[in-house]
């Protein structure tokens, strides 16, 4: 559901920013390579010109090193590449120094809108995120920076 959210904001750009915040497994960090750089012998899903980066973060380094593992079974070339780049930080304070982002994804449900991420986004970038406090309702926002 989250790719499907994203995907029509990044259809037609070129030099994609995308920033994995949770990137747990590596799943999606993966995928969100794959948009960029598709396997050999299979049609680019974003366009053929398109060229970017894919930041993954997680607070978690067992969760790191388990997605860099993930990633090198079939993903391989994304991480050796440098297109994908995984590290151990605090997600909520997002990758300021590679800011600003065309789409990021944050897999926790946050208390609150951090606001550090949206600062993070392009104009015109998107942001998937779950907001909630834990054992209470969490919603899924969808949030467009305009300016």
């Amino acid at each position: 559901h989250v790719l499907e959210e994203i995907y029509p904001y990044l259809a037609g750009k070129n030099e994609l920013k995308m920033l994995d915040v949770g990137s747990g497994s590596g799943y999606l960090t993966a995928t969100m390579g794959r948009w960029i750089q598709p396997r050999l012998n299979e049609a680019p899903i974003l366009g053929p010109d398109v060229t970017g980066k894919v930041f993954g973060i997680d607070v978690y380094p067992g969760l790191v090193d388990l997605a860099r593992e993930n990633m090198r079974k079939q993903d391989g070339d994304l991480l050796e590449s440098g297109l994908v780049t995984i590290q151990t930080g605090d997600g909520w304070k997002g990758l300021p120094s590679e800011a600003p982002f065309d789409a990021i994804h944050v897999g926790a449900a946050a208390d609150g809108l951090p606001f550090a991420l949206v600062s993070q986004l392009k104009v015109g970038g998107i942001m998937i995120i779950p907001i909630g406090g834990q054992n209470q309702i969490q919603y899924l926002y969808k949030i467009e920076r305009v300016s």
